[in-house]
């Protein structure tokens, strides 16, 4: 978990950088609180961190395969069978 930790603060210190974001609500994000209204600077932060993972390229496409592989690299294991639930959940949300 500690590893990842590292690699959470590095994406964030990579693209805090770039996008304006309190800390307060980024320490909420990675609390699992989403609770806050999604500002531009926060959706292009979280658009950085995706883009930084390897799950969104430049164009603003996200790759659900590119998702689940990256998923053992960057998810402690404890993480690995809830994030997988929630990407499946959601990866037609954008498919009207």
């Amino acid at each position: 978990m500690q590893q990842f930790l590292q690699s959470l603060d590095m994406m964030r210190n990579g693209c805090l950088t770039k996008h304006k974001v309190p800390i307060d609500i980024l320490d909420r994000i990675r609390d699992g609180d989403f609770s806050m209204e999604p500002t531009t600077d926060l959706l292009c932060y979280t658009k950085c961190v995706a883009q930084l993972a390897g799950t969104l390229n430049k164009k603003g496409e996200f790759s659900v395969a590119k998702a689940v592989a990256q998923m053992p690299i960057i998810l402690p294991p404890e993480l690995l069978e809830p994030a997988k639930s929630a990407l499946n959940h959601c990866k037609d949300a954008r498919k009207f």
